[in-house]
C-alpha cells in the first residue's frame, strides 16, 4: 500500500514497533508468497513501496496533557502514559525498527500539528492512521491535521474508541463524527474491532453526483 503510517499516542513505542514489523512481514510475504507470479518490474515497485514507507510518531513524551471539557470525570487523568522520547528511542531500536525510517514529532498537538509539521510530508499521504490520544480535544487536533494527508483507502485505527463506557458523544468517537460532519467527500466504512476498546475504519473518496 502506498503512503505512509502516521500514530499519534506513541507512549513506550509497542504499538508503534509492532506497526512497523507488520508492514514488514506483509511486503515480505507477498514477494514470498505470489512472486512466482509476478514479473521482476512488479517485484521492484513492491520493493519500492516497502522503502519508501515512512513512520511518523506524534506524541508529548509527557503524557496527556489536562482532561477537560466532555471528557472531564472519565478514566483519563493528565501526565498518564508519559515516557521520555529517548526511551522510546531506545525501546524500537531494540525491537528492530530501522530509525532511519522514523520521524518522532515531540510536541503538544495544539502546538506542533501545524502547516511546517504538514510540509514535512513533501506531498506524502498516510496508508495508516493510528489515532491513540485518548481524549476528544486531541483526537480533533488529530483529525483535523491529517484531513489533507488522507488518501482514497486511508486506514484509520482508533485505539480507545469505546472508552467513556462507548459513549458516543465523548472521547474519539464525537471526534470522528463531527470531523466526519466536516468532511462530507469522505465516507467511512466500519472495518475491523480488535480487543476490548479498538476500532477501525476504511476511508474513501465519495463519487461525484452524476448530473441529472
Amino acid at each position: 500500500m502506498d503512503g505512509d503510517y502516521l500514530e499519534f499516542g506513541v507512549f513506550n513505542g509497542r504499538s508503534f514497533a509492532a506497526a512497523y514489523d507488520a508492514f514488514s512481514r506483509a511486503y515480505r510475504q507477498v514477494i514470498e508468497r505470489y512472486g512466482f507470479l509476478m514479473s521482476e518490474d512488479v517485484k521492484g515497485w513492491i520493493n519500492e513501496r516497502w522503502s519508501a514507507m515512512r513512520f511518523w510518531g506524534f506524541d508529548s513524551f509527557e503524557g496527556l496533557p489536562s482532561v477537560k471539557g466532555v471528557d472531564t470525570g472519565g478514566p483519563f487523568k493528565q501526565g498518564d502514559y508519559a515516557c521520555s522520547l529517548e526511551s522510546v528511542e531506545s525501546n524500537l531500536r531494540r525491537s528492530g525498527v530501522d530509525l532511519d525510517r522514523v520521524r518522532l514529532v515531540k510536541g503538544w498537538y495544539d502546538e506542533v500539528l501545524d502547516d511546517a509539521a504538514l510540509a514535512r510530508f513533501e506531498g506524502r499521504k498516510a496508508s495508516v492512521i493510528h489515532v491513540d490520544c485518548d481524549l476528544y480535544e486531541s483526537a480533533k487536533t488529530v483529525l483535523d491535521f491529517c484531513t489533507p494527508l488522507i488518501m482514497d483507502g486511508t486506514v484509520v485505527i482508533f485505539d480507545d474508541w469505546f472508552q467513556f463506557r462507548g459513549h458516543p458523544d465523548k472521547g474519539e468517537q464525537r471526534a470522528f463524527r463531527e470531523w466526519l460532519i466536516s468532511n462530507p467527500h469522505l465516507s467511512a466504512t466500519e472495518y475491523h474491532k480488535e480487543g476490548v476498546w479498538r476500532n477501525s475504519f476504511i476511508l474513501n473518496e465519495r463519487a461525484a453526483a452524476q448530473p441529472a
